[in-house]
């Protein structure tokens, strides 16, 4: 589980983020909706290690995960695709998961066998539920 705790973030004196507290659990998919310019992508980048917090707690797990590295966070699982994502080439949703699971792995590895199954199992076909949160 993800939890997110009176998350503050700052870009200097501007405040993106206010008190941000939310729960996604695993095996269910998390949206998180709102109009533009409301934090949207900054949270996203603050859970993925991108952007440090200002101020409150990034649990995964029931780990504190705010001051982890972003790649100890993607090692656990986490990662973020940007919504303009244009890459050069026309990728599948497993050919992309399998690149996000580079870290699982050591430098020029091929992807495992238990790497293949993930990417096979991450279609969004498989999963039941889904949470919406809605930024204001």
């Amino acid at each position: 589980m993800l939890t997110i705790e009176n998350a503050n973030l700052h870009y200097g004196a501007a405040q993106a983020l206010r008190g941000v507290s939310l729960k996604a659990d695993q095996a269910k998919i998390t949206c998180v909706l709102g109009r533009n310019g409301v934090g949207k992508s900054s949270l996203l980048r603050a859970i993925v290690g991108h952007q440090p917090l200002s101020s409150g707690a990034i649990l995964f797990e029931g780990k504190d995960f705010g001051k982890s590295a972003a790649y100890e966070r993607s090692r656990a699982g986490v990662a973020y695709v940007p919504q303009v994502h244009n890459p050069p080439f026309a990728f599948t949703v497993e050919t992309v998961v399998l690149m996000g699971r580079t870290a699982h792995g050591s430098l020029f590895s091929r992807p495992s066998a238990s790497d293949r199954e993930i990417a096979a199992s991450s279609s969004v076909r498989n999963t039941r539920f889904c949470t919406f949160i809605r930024a204001t």
